[in-house]
This record gives structure tokens, C-alpha cells and sequence, in this order.
């Protein structure tokens, strides 16, 4: 099985081509960026598949980063994924950006005890997803307040912090940099490989962008014919 891995959710536009016979990359793809990923994907693509010598209609399965993160990012990648998945007629699966984490920290060997990824939400957020030292999901994500955050905090359940806000909810156990606990896009092709989740967009809450509604603007009225 071949499968792409496709990772916009984030500053970044991250493909990889995985290979599930060997549990291995066989050509992966990453571009730093604060916005721009659509403008940027197409080129990024056809540049990891002549590295992977591979044609798109030889791949498998499609796995997409489905956040939480940046809201146009995160429509970027879902929405080219599943376009795949229509024009090839192959399965298209998600991976959580809390999972992806989860997964990193789990292999890097640092979990003492039940712990959380924790990822900035910006406007004063965080959004976190506890999870058991084995790596299980304990209960759904949530978003915390940081202004407050001393109300929300999980003392006896929650061993460790991880992710890019680690520091914001709990300085005293954070216990991985952010460099270290940013996710890779071959543990998110690796997860895809065997993910059955939805490629549904997770992001936490609404848009900050908002749909005009009632035609706010005066229809114009002519005596035209």
C-alpha cells in the first residue's frame, strides 16, 4: 500500500509518500509558511512524488492532518484529500493533531504517568486532549482558558503537558521544547496507514470569520426593463 500524507493544518505545507509494506517514507516534502498553502500544495506535491518516482494514481489511501490549527490550513489539506479520494476512488482518513503528538511524545519515550498535549488556540486558548500513559485517549479534547487557567487545571490526573502551549498551561510540567513536540509529517502518514477516523475538519470553534447575513448592504433598485 502506498499512501500520501498531507499535513496544512499548521505554519507549514507537509507531504509525504509512505510505503505500508515497510512501514517506511519513501520521499517526504516540507515548506515552512505562515499562510499560502493552497498557492503552495500542487507544486509541493508534484515535487514529493517525482522524489517518491511515483505517479498519484499509484496511491493507496490518503491521511490528512484535520487539526486543530490554522482554520484555511486545515480546509486546504481536507479538501485536496478528499478530492483524491474521489478522482481515485481510494480511502481518505484523518489524524488528529493531538494524536500526532500523542504519538511523537509516546516514542520519544518521555510519559510518566497519564499526561495531555496541549496546543495554542490563540485568543487567550488552549486546546487539550488528556490521555493515558499508554497512549489511549482519556475523555475529548476541550479548550481551556489561560487566563484562568489555575481553575481548569487537571493536578492529580495529569502527569505531564506536551505540545506548542505546554508552557502556557503549565510551566512547571512541561516537560518536552516545542521544536521537540511539533508533529512529524511521516508520524502522520504512519498513523494514517491504519487511522479509520473521518477526514472531517476539527477545529475546536468557529471561524473567527463570519457569513454576511440578511443582505446587510441596500439591494440597488433600478427602473431598467
Amino acid at each position: 500500500m502506498k499512501l500520501l500524507g498531507i499535513d496544512t493544518a499548521g505554519n507549514l505545507c507537509a507531504l509525504c509518500v509512505w510505503d505500508g509494506s515497510t512501514n517506511r517514507c519513501i520521499a517526504s516534502r516540507s515548506l515552512p509558511l505562515d499562510r499560502g498553502q493552497a498557492e503552495h500544495f500542487f507544486p509541493l506535491l508534484e515535487e514529493t512524488l517525482n522524489a517518491a518516482n511515483i505517479e498519484m494514481s499509484a496511491i493507496d489511501k490518503v491521511a490528512v492532518n484535520i487539526g486543530p490549527g490554522s482554520f484555511t490550513g486545515i480546509r486546504v489539506g481536507v479538501a485536496a484529500a478528499r478530492g483524491f479520494g474521489v478522482a481515485l476512488n481510494i480511502p481518505v482518513v484523518g489524524v488528529t493533531a493531538f494524536e500526532v503528538i500523542s504519538a511523537e511524545v509516546q516514542k520519544a519515550k518521555k510519559v510518566i504517568g497519564p499526561y495531555a498535549v496541549a496546543l495554542n488556540g490563540g485568543r487567550g486558548q488552549a486546546f487539550v486532549q488528556r490521555y493515558a500513559q499508554n497512549g489511549l485517549a482519556n475523555g475529548m479534547p476541550e479548550i481551556v482558558m489561560l487566563e484562568n487557567i489555575a481553575d481548569q487545571i487537571y493536578a492529580p490526573d495529569v502527569n505531564s503537558f506536551f505540545g506548542n502551549a505546554a508552557h502556557l498551561v503549565d510551566a512547571k510540567r512541561a516537560l518536552i521544547s516545542d521544536d521537540l513536540a511539533k508533529a512529524g509529517i511521516e508520524t502522520i502518514a504512519a498513523l494514517g496507514a491504519v487511522s479509520t477516523i473521518k477526514a472531517s475538519p476539527l477545529y475546536m470553534r468557529a471561524a473567527d470569520a463570519k457569513i454576511q447575513e440578511g443582505f446587510a448592504l441596500p439591494r440597488l433598485e433600478t427602473n431598467l426593463p
